[in-house]
């Protein structure tokens, strides 16, 4: 019998993965500078969202308005809904293992994200994976705030002593930490495998 009871998994960076040349094709597609992009995780509608104080759609306006100053508004709107159009590529060996988990625990997705998560989830198949879905946006707290990891061990009716959690950012492993979850950062599928293993999970072996 597994030592941590429930599992939550981030997805970004675990699960889901971005293609880090849409944003360079989009900006070519447009006419933009390489680069230009960027400048959507620097607005304040950005981290708004994130915390569910603006929509997913807000954000993406947001981000048109700040490039037409530069680019002008019909090249800086076809970048960000070229680069908007894709909702990132799954890597099907976590999927596989969190579909074992739950043959075994109940699992939870942790995830900082926009209000848009849901419906990508559909998107991308995943709708109905987890028994829990946490998203920053709808409980508007997020990673690496410890208040964020109470409010899912809670959701999942445990503590967070009996939550094992992994994430690739360092700092969300950090603030799990803090809030007394067994938190394990991901780097790669491998480890996962093993630090499952560790804890008691009957995981697949991963070619």
């Amino acid at each position: 019998m597994a030592t941590t009871t429930v599992c939550l998994f981030d997805l970004d960076g675990v699960i889901r993965h971005w293609d880090a040349g849409r944003a360079a094709r989009a900006e070519d597609a447009a006419g933009l500078a390489r680069g230009s992009l960027s400048a959507a995780f620097e607005i304040p509608e950005y981290r708004a969202g994130v915390l569910g104080h603006v929509s997913f759609e807000d954000w993406c306006a947001a981000t048109v308005e700040t490039l037409t100053a530069t680019w002008g508004s019909s090249s800086a709107t076809r970048a960000v809904r070229y680069w908007h159009a894709s909702r990132g590529q799954l890597d099907d060996r976590v999927v596989e293992i969190v579909r074992a988990l739950r043959t075994q625990t109940r699992v939870a997705l942790l995830s900082n994200a926009h209000d848009c998560l849901r419906s990508d989830l559909r998107v991308l198949g995943l709708d109905g994976a987890f028994d829990e879905v946490i998203c920053s946006a709808e409980v508007q707290l997020a990673k690496p705030n410890p208040a964020i990891y109470f409010h899912a061990a809670a959701t999942l009716g445990k503590d967070p002593s009996d939550c094992f959690f992994t994430d690739d950012l360092p700092e969300n492993v950090a603030g799990a930490r803090e809030a007394g979850m067994d938190a394990q950062l991901f780097t790669g599928v491998s480890g996962l495998v093993e630090a499952l293993a560790a804890r008691d999970f009957d995981v697949p072996v991963q070619e």
